[in-house]
């Protein structure tokens, strides 16, 4: 669970508000349409892999809870409930912004959103393997 780090994904982010570099390049000299077509390309390749990446991390970790909740000696269905609630938000929130990158729209709210969700699971996960170190 070490490995798991919200700030990981937060420090890339500022990737998504890329309204404004396309602003920049149109206003550059030499500027073609191919040009913003290739950069909004680009930009929707790396929205892709980095959903996929913290996509990947997201259900290793929910995994990963899972095994915690099922080993622990202690009934936690409130801690269940929620971590499902993380799960479902986080899911949304990833249609969302696949739906929004391939239109072409801002992803800021939403990426703050989905590294939100996981940030909560890490801290969720960090509760629960305390709890179980600690009854153990």
């Amino acid at each position: 669970m070490d490995s798991f780090s919200g700030e990981k994904y937060k420090k890339v982010e500022s990737l998504f508000s890329w309204r404004e570099d396309l602003i920049f390049l149109k206003s550059q000299s030499g500027y073609t349409p191919a040009i913003g077509r290739t950069f909004r390309r680009a930009r929707r390749n790396l929205t892709c892999r980095w959903l996929n990446e913290i996509r990947a991390d997201f259900d290793r970790l929910y995994r990963e809870s899972e095994l915690i909740l099922v080993d622990s000696p202690v009934d936690r269905p409130d801690l269940a409930r929620e971590l499902l609630r993380l799960r479902l938000q986080f899911y949304r929130n990833l249609i969302i912004l696949r739906i929004r990158s391939m239109i072409g729209r801002s992803l800021t709210h939403e990426i703050g959103a989905l590294t939100f969700a996981f940030e909560n699971l890490i801290g969720y996960c960090l509760i629960a393997d305390e709890e179980v170190r600690r009854l153990a």
